[in-house]
């Protein structure tokens, strides 16, 4: 890349985030945009800095990472650092590049850094690349389906159901990961459970808890969260 990628570190315990900002002022190739030290600080600086990297410890106090984390759309690659091994699962389904246990060295951290740095090299490599087609593994089968074609994306566990215009597919793929492959000028983030296609939403009604209700063409009701209706609203309305 011909800019320094941006990196911020979001970690609750003092030693720790001051041996993460040593190590990464020791290499030049990337910039530290900031450092946060709870879930609010870096909700504030997702929004405000937009980084390419993100060293996040997973379990951040006063609000919850992963809950910052489904809250935000276009997140930056991610590189969870935890003391615990039980969110690995989880963290791998919203599609983070690494996940580092503590305690950790040198060496495992710039292990974790190239991963990034290789993934952004290869975005910025197919950044103009615009996909007509998902290319699905649906169980024996891996089948196109068109872009064109979706009408919304439901998140199921591990699983993704693909509504289309005509069917339902079970994908055995993140809704994140999905998401990340479609035109954000088309297609939104409503839920940490939903995606739409823009052009499919026929109203939007107002719920009486501060949420909204997304009415489709095709009748179907979509929940819109009400932080991410803060988000989209000039997109929408």
């Amino acid at each position: 890349m011909k800019t320094k990628p941006t990196v911020i570190i979001a970690e609750d315990e003092l030693p720790i985030r001051v041996y993460i900002q040593k190590l990464l002022s020791q290499k030049k190739e990337f910039k530290l945009a900031g450092v946060a030290k709870d879930g609010l600080e870096l909700e504030k600086l997702l929004i405000e800095t937009k980084p390419d990297i993100a060293l996040l410890d997973i379990d951040l106090p006063i609000k919850n990472t992963l809950d910052v984390l489904s809250e935000i759309d276009n997140l930056p690659l991610i590189i969870f650092i935890t003391s615990y091994d039980e969110y690995a699962i989880k963290a791998y389904e919203i599609g983070v590049v690494d996940y580092i246990v503590k305690p950790f060295n040198e060496s495992r951290l710039f292990t974790a850094l190239n991963r990034a740095i290789n993934v952004l090299n290869l975005k910025k490599e197919k950044k103009d690349e615009l996909i007509d087609y998902l290319w699905l593994k649906l169980e024996e089968k891996i089948l196109p389906i068109a872009i064109s074609d979706i009408i919304y994306l439901e998140a199921d566990d591990k699983y993704t159901n693909l509504f289309a215009e005509k069917k339902r597919y079970r994908v055995c793929k993140s809704l994140s990961r999905i998401f990340n492959l479609l035109d954000k000028k088309d297609f939104i983030q409503v839920h940490r459970k939903y995606v739409l296609r823009k052009s499919v939403i026929k109203q939007i009604e107002p719920l009486f808890n501060g949420n909204y209700l997304a009415i489709l063409h095709n009748e179907a009701q979509i929940p819109i969260s009400r932080g991410h209706f803060k988000k989209i609203k000039n997109q929408i309305i």
